[in-house]
């Protein structure tokens, strides 16, 4: 395969399965020297399964930002219900300013596991996300913020420490709804959604591209995508590890979480199904998989490594090793 200009590849940290908590940073270290043009990490109070460590997203940005020097660090992705906007705002300047500049700020609609045990509100999601986007950018952008809104208020308010990314670090959503899609296509800079084939990547490109055209917007949005990934020396072991995670995470989210329900609606949860959905086999066979993701329009894939913990980092290491250099 040729070199695809412009096609980044990262990796989705799961910090919930790496303890003591000083080795997700060991790993990220390692992620990069493999040759990764980025790291996420989600952004969650507790997880269904209350034995795994939830650690603070941003905290552990930060230690990265000094820890690492040339991969983009990103939310992938935190909300406005748990955070105001302008706390937002001032936790993504420092990242950028500690990172010098590679910072990615993902947001999404909100999950009712990080939000209804704690009795946090989240009423009207997509309204809310588009007046913190608005608000956030207008804070990194002026010296002084007068904002009157459905949820927020401000009056001559102001963030002292600006990102140094210009004009701003960008802002990604983990848009699948019909609603975040619009908002997508009127604010956002970056789309990160998850569980698509590249067929159906393909579809809702040209939609964004369409609205976004709509709106007045050159189209300079950049396609993301959170990729399930799990790689074997063979396809069948890679298979088989797959098959446990996707009947006990992947369905038991899929009723839960709206960003699932959206992706596999009408679709029974098994490895058949998802087939199209999920990375998994061989190196080789994962490069012809991921080729197909460019073709439908990616231009940033994050791995997010499932299965057992042994499979999780031989993924990583078989993606840097094997099948980065075949892009590259």
């Amino acid at each position: 395969m040729t070199a695809v200009k412009g096609l980044v590849f990262g990796v989705q940290v799961s910090a919930r399965y790496l303890s003591p908590l000083q080795s997700a940073v060991e790993q990220c270290k390692s992620i990069e020297n493999l040759g990764f043009g980025s790291i996420f990490f989600g952004d969650h109070l507790a997880y269904p399964d209350r034995k795994l460590q939830a650690p603070n997203t941003w905290v552990m940005l930060g230690a990265l930002a000094k820890e690492t020097t040339r991969v983009k660090l990103g939310v992938g992705v935190t909300d406005p219900h748990r955070y105001h906007p302008v706390l937002l705002a001032q936790l993504s300047s420092t990242c950028d300013v500690l990172s010098n500049g590679r910072f990615i700020l993902g947001l999404g609609a909100g999950e009712a596991m990080n939000l209804d045990p704690y009795g946090i509100s989240w009423n009207r999601p997509i309204a809310r996300l588009k007046e913190a986007i608005l608000i956030i950018r207008k804070l990194w952008l002026n010296d002084r913020v007068s904002f009157s809104g459905e949820f927020y208020n401000l009056k001559e308010a102001s963030l002292s420490l600006k990102p140094i990314t210009r004009p701003h670090p960008p802002i990604w959503l983990a848009a699948m709804s019909k609603k975040s899609i619009e908002l997508l296509a009127s604010e956002a800079d970056g789309w990160y959604p998850m569980l698509h084939s590249p067929d159906s990547y393909s579809v809702l490109s040209q939609t964004i591209r369409s609205l976004t055209q709509a709106n007045g917007r050159k189209d300079t949005i950049e396609r993301g995508l959170l990729l399930y990934a799990n790689l074997a020396d063979d396809d069948a072991t890679s298979r088989r590890e797959i098959e446990p995670f996707l009947q006990k995470e992947v369905s038991k989210q899929t009723s839960e979480i709206s960003s699932f329900t959206d992706a596999t609606k009408g679709i029974v949860v098994t490895v058949d199904s998802l087939k199209d959905r999920i990375l998994f086999g061989a190196p080789d066979t994962a490069a012809l998989k991921l080729k197909q993701y460019v073709s439908a329009g990616v231009q940033h894939i994050v791995f997010r490594p499932i299965g057992p913990e042994t499979s999780r980092q031989r993924t990583i290491k078989l993606l840097g090793e094997k099948v980065l250099p075949t892009f590259s």
